[in-house]
């Protein structure tokens, strides 16, 4: 529905703006062919009886989230506790139970125009990752498509887990690399690989890094238990192939970020910067084509060993950033923080 984000809180204040329901009337009564929502019969006051017969904030919030679910029980309905799922329809993490760290509802402004995933756009974000990381693979564009499907498939049959592929999804490939200091890598090698492609993808748009060169030299420590460390040894072993998951910590802030992932299986990896960084490269097009595209947080890793800061990406219509921003408890519905998987 049109204007489907804005909450019945606002429109109350809009409409007391207004005088009310009579001076909504008067401005409407001259105006044809406005798009009728669904159950637009329905008064805000129906609404809110409606809310407090299904029990309340609660258990809307519940089956919002996929928590709950309405059973039909021969001419009466009952609501009950889903399955466990980690995940809802729209592949967005479901807040677990008992966190105390802010945790926002999604945008539904922000959404991402996802590729196809076929041999051509496989091929694509193969060759994108080796061009503008310099990088030899020693992986051939066979292995990486079947080491990503094998990824796809393991979730696609775990009912706990599966509806994380809702909210869309980005295979890449990371060379075999020995990481010793993490911010020097990410400056030297890594931010110049999305800046390459970012201007290959959008000649008349700059990247903008707000670190000057070196700065980051061992400034970028792990977030402990963030488990992205699997991903820095699995590099030392040989090339990579992981898949990151953008939308699916919408909202979250980056305290929330973090204190949810011992909760997750332990195949789930926070998103940190060389995952991102080559996520940006292989999909400039997808993750930094337009102002409305969400930003992107790097909770797994640490600016020198503050908590209080966190790096991210960002978008705007003629610019691609990297920084940092203070982030402790600060929650913002157009930010999120990935998640990735290895195969």
């Amino acid at each position: 529905m049109n204007f489907g984000d804005l909450m019945i809180n606002q429109l109350v204040g809009l409409a007391g703006l207004l005088n009310g329901a009579s001076g909504v009337s008067t401005i409407l009564a001259d105006k044809s062919g406005l798009d009728t929502a669904k159950y637009g019969w329905m008064t805000l006051g129906q609404f809110e009886a409606l809310g407090n017969c299904l029990g309340g904030e609660e258990v809307i919030r519940g089956l919002l989230y996929d928590t709950l679910v309405v059973v039909r029980v021969g001419k009466t309905v009952e609501i009950r506790e889903a399955e466990r799922t980690l995940f809802d329809r729209n592949g967005r993490r479901i807040p677990p139970r008992g966190m105390q760290a802010a945790v926002e509802d999604a945008n539904p402004n922000l959404s991402l125009t996802l590729p196809q995933l076929n041999l051509g756009a496989y091929s694509q974000v193969f060759d994108r990752i080796q061009k503008h990381l310099r990088a030899r693979p020693t992986i051939t564009l066979a292995e990486f498509i079947g080491r990503s499907d094998a990824i796809l498939r393991t979730l696609q049959v775990n009912d706990q887990l599966k509806k994380v592929l809702n909210g869309g999804y980005l295979p890449f490939w990371l060379p075999k690399m020995k990481v010793s200091d993490y911010g020097q890598v990410l400056d030297e090698v890594f931010l110049l690989a999305v800046e390459r492609s970012y201007k290959e993808q959008f000649p008349t748009r700059p990247f903008e890094n707000y670190f000057k060169k070196g700065q980051l030299k061992g400034e970028v420590t792990l977030f402990p238990g963030s488990r992205h460390e699997k991903l820095v040894e699995a590099m030392t072993q040989g090339d990579v192939v992981g898949v990151y998951f953008p939308n699916c910590l919408l909202g979250y802030s980056v305290d929330a970020l973090r204190a949810q992932i011992d909760s997750l299986p332990e195949q789930f990896l926070l998103a940190g910067g060389l995952d991102v960084c080559a996520a940006m490269i292989a999909y400039p097009d997808v993750l930094a084509e337009g102002s409305k595209l969400l930003r992107s947080w790097l909770p797994a890793l640490l600016p020198g060993q503050s908590v209080l800061d966190c790096f991210n990406f960002g978008v705007r219509c003629d610019s691609l950033y990297f920084g940092k921003r203070f982030s402790y408890g600060s929650v913002h519905s157009y930010y999120s923080g990935g998640l990735v998987v290895l195969g």
